[in-house]
């Protein structure tokens, strides 16, 4: 079986303090995230049902700048601790031989 894919930027983006009802995040640097692939933002509570998941809608490289398909339904961050972006979309192709 082999496995192929293209090396993606999944890393863990920072995304500062994001406030419930934001639909803009700025990134730390640029990455390459795509038009309709989903983010997951890890919850920065106690309340892991606040882990939430969007599409991104645009993406400016020159700002580092993404806007959501939808806001956030709650705050990521805070003072002390910046949020995280987590590319879940993978580009691979699995492949076999019979036999």
């Amino acid at each position: 079986m082999n496995i192929k894919g293209k090396k993606r930027d999944t890393y863990q983006a920072k995304g500062g303090n994001l406030t419930k009802g934001s639909d803009t995040i700025t990134l730390d640097r640029t990455v390459d995230w795509k038009v309709n692939e989903e983010v997951m933002l890890p919850t920065t509570s106690t309340n892991r049902s606040q882990t939430e998941v969007r599409k991104i809608k645009a993406y400016d490289p020159t700002t580092h700048t993404l806007t959501l398909n939808e806001t956030l339904s709650h705050p990521h961050g805070d003072i002390n601790f910046n949020s995280t972006l987590i590319l879940m979309d993978r580009n691979v192709k699995v492949s076999g031989r019979k036999g």
